[in-house]
């Protein structure tokens, strides 16, 4: 850990005579704050976020592009990969031009553009290894920050929660769970790679406090997913604790011990949800709200409705009987990306990451990389295999009036 931060001080210290550092700092530090827009600290100004996110990200890209060296770039245009990331782009464009709103879906497509630009620009600097450095740790740095936030404003800030759920500064309890599930799938990797005892220490401490941050969330799609994956991961990285084995049984305990605390009273949230007035109970009704999607994607079947679009046409097709949303999302991302850029695009997601995973597990298996990077490889995978289950379960629990954060399915 202390050597990967040491390496990029070491070439941040040479960025005077040395131009191609100069543009990747350019692009590194962009990134960053194309990061922090994209989270939307202001809701008032939504799309305001959404478009300097997406201008930010231009200027990384744009930086970073112009020293990649050029034999990455032809080995990336080759990649399967790289045809998928640009079919699953093509299709969110064309659902923008089928739109009937193309305002608000040009919007969405813009602010979805960040991602695919992220993937290209890391994939051509992934040899060098400076500008993945100082964005990771500059993303690292926010996630740890918004995790202790939550911890906060969960006991002392409640006019920041949503029903008692932890959701700042995103719209959706679900969203903040998935970062804090990164977040934790990263601090276990560092349990596994640390050499250090104050290292081990740190990334275990690190580990159960996203890990608290999730719980705080109520999302039951991000611990389901975290439950199922953590198996897998103890298994893969167990050969390579070499006397640690006691850390990642630690860190199970910690975690169960962590939801037994969340599962007493907390008097904060109870005063919350008391002067909210509602009654707050398990969002589980989710089938209601697929069954419509469905409905929709079937009226607009190979363009679908305009990325960006489904809320506008929920209510048409909306169980009146259903009251577990808000209908802005689906809450299962495949689904949504049917309704709203039609049939060809879960098949490209469902392609592109499991192509994705089995190259992951290739590399896993292999004997060319050395220790360090198969522990990246191997948490990589299971960060990603994670966040694909999560996508198809976006559902939490609230805080009840009994005040308990019942977390579990």
């Amino acid at each position: 850990m202390c050597k990967s931060v040491h390496h990029v001080w070491m070439n941040l210290s040479c960025l005077k005579d040395n131009p191609q550092l100069q543009f990747l700092s350019v692009s590194a530090v962009c990134w960053l704050i194309s990061f922090g827009f994209a989270l939307m600290p202001l809701d008032t100004y939504e799309a305001e976020s959404f478009l300097l996110s997406a201008v930010f990200m231009g200027f990384a890209f744009i930086a970073g592009i112009i020293v990649a060296p050029v034999a990455q770039i032809r080995n990336l245009l080759k990649s399967p990969v790289f045809a998928g990331v640009v079919a699953f782009w093509v299709l969110a464009l064309v659902s923008v031009l089928a739109s009937e709103v193309r305002e608000i879906s040009f919007l969405y497509f813009v602010f979805f553009s960040a991602l695919p630009l992220s993937f290209v620009l890391f994939s051509v600097h992934s040899f060098n290894g400076f500008l993945i450095k100082i964005a990771v740790w500059g993303a690292a740095f926010v996630l740890c920050a918004l995790a202790v936030f939550a911890v906060v404003s969960y006991y002392a800030l409640p006019e920041f929660l949503f029903y008692g759920q932890v959701h700042w500064p995103l719209a959706n309890p679900n969203s903040f769970a998935g970062l804090m599930s990164f977040g934790f799938w990263g601090a276990l990797g560092l349990c596994v790679y640390a050499k250090e005892k104050i290292h081990l220490g740190l990334a275990v401490g690190h580990a159960l406090l996203f890990f608290a941050a999730m719980l705080m969330t109520g999302s039951v799609g991000a611990l389901l997913a975290v439950v199922l994956v953590f198996p897998l991961f103890v298994v893969v990285s167990w050969r390579y604790l070499s006397g640690k084995k006691y850390v990642l049984i630690g860190v199970f305990v910690g975690c169960l011990v962590l939801g037994a605390l969340f599962s007493m009273p907390v008097a904060q949230i109870q005063s919350h949800a008391n002067e909210s007035g509602v009654s707050v109970e398990v969002l589980s009704s989710r089938p209601a709200i697929w069954q419509s999607a469905i409905e929709i994607a079937q009226g607009h079947p190979w363009t679908g409705t305009g990325i960006g679009t489904f809320f506008l046409y929920y209510p048409e097709v909306r169980d009146a009987e259903d009251a577990s949303t808000a209908g802005l999302m689906v809450h299962n991302d495949p689904l949504q990306f049917t309704s709203e850029m039609g049939v060809l695009a879960p098949l490209v997601f469902y392609g592109l990451a499991i192509f994705i995973l089995i190259k992951m597990y290739k590399a896993m298996v292999t004997n060319v990389f050395d220790r360090g990077r198969k522990v990246v490889v191997f948490t990589s995978f299971c960060a990603l295999l994670a966040m694909l289950l999560h996508t198809h379960r976006s559902e939490e629990r609230r805080v009840g009036k009994e005040c308990r954060s019942r977390w579990w399915p």
